[in-house]
């Protein structure tokens, strides 16, 4: 179960920040075969002065107001699973919520099975209760 943080500007409406995050979700279900019924992600706000991000990088006219998301996944996808996985966010984000997909940053940080816990103290990939 990837963890998936979403900062989205503080004028972003409730669905649409309800359709990043289904968009997220459905994307990980897609190309990271993410079953469903496992979900964890933290929606937060941001305010315009809380956030600094070169409007310039790369060749790519950005707003100031990024959607910025980071998922947490174990390790073991491969570069083109990766791939399809951030061309899939941007695409449904878009159709979902006609947001500037020029402004959506996507991270992937991988760990191993022992970085995980999800309850009562236990490693819960590596250690039963």
């Amino acid at each position: 179960m990837p963890f998936v943080e979403i900062w989205v500007p503080a004028s972003t409406a409730p669905a649409s920040r309800h359709s990043i995050a289904d968009a997220v979700q459905a994307a990980l279900q897609s190309t990271f075969e993410v079953p469903a019924g496992e979900r964890l992600q933290l929606v937060t706000e941001y305010s315009p002065d809380s956030i600094l991000c070169d409007r310039r990088r790369f060749g790519i006219e950005r707003s100031q107001q990024p959607i910025l998301i980071r998922i947490t996944a174990k390790e073991g996808r491969t570069d083109e699973q990766k791939t399809k996985l951030y061309k899939q966010i941007a695409q449904q984000i878009q159709e979902g919520t006609g947001l500037r997909i020029e402004d959506l940053v996507v991270v992937l940080a991988e760990n191993s099975s022992g970085d995980w816990s999800f309850a009562s103290g236990l490693a819960t990939f590596i250690q039963k209760a």
